[in-house]
């Protein structure tokens, strides 16, 4: 979970992908040799499942988890009671669009915008050149699905790629 100021990775110990947990694949971007996260799946190894909640523009000093007085979020109270909780999160840059392409590709927004300058500007902001973080667990053998109802991660920003589901019919 990314907030302004803090994040909260989940870990959820619910096993490996496997046919009967798949997500109906609609506009799947595929990626030939893309190098994996982590080694793919061995028979019979369970591995965690990987939940990333973000909310744009949330006050983290005003969330019951971070210390406020009053309890704001029993939610996410509960939820990052049993996670891994970052309190010195930074956002790579001030605007939405290039501060999440950061944080599903790993690069510096400068590098980000220069790749886009260097395809003249047009399409996606993430262009297929650009590894993301679903991709690399798609490499690993893991099954992927974003939902999104903010307009700047939009699949024709690049945000769809290496989902094998991804909604954004709310953005």
């Amino acid at each position: 979970i990314v907030f302004a100021g803090l994040i909260v990775v989940s870990l959820l110990g619910l096993g490996a992908s496997s046919p009967t947990q798949r997500w109906v694949g609609v506009g799947t971007h595929q990626s030939p040799a893309l190098p994996p996260v982590a080694a793919p799946f061995e028979a019979g190894v369970e591995r965690p499942n990987i939940v990333l909640i973000t909310i744009d523009t949330l006050r983290a000093d005003r969330l019951s988890l971070a210390g406020y007085a009053r309890t704001t979020s029993p939610w996410l109270d509960g939820f990052a009671a049993e996670d891994t909780v970052f309190h010195q999160a930074i956002a790579h840059a001030p605007a939405t669009l290039r501060s999440m392409a950061a944080v599903v590709t790993g690069l510096h927004p400068t590098a980000l915008d220069r790749a886009f300058d260097e395809r003249g500007t047009s399409g996606a902001y993430l262009g297929p050149g650009v590894l993301t973080l679903a991709e690399r667990l798609v490499a690993s053998g893991y099954d992927t699905a974003g939902f999104v109802t903010n307009g700047h991660l939009h699949r024709d920003n690049g945000f769809g790629q290496g989902f094998a589901y991804y909604d954004d019919s709310s953005a």
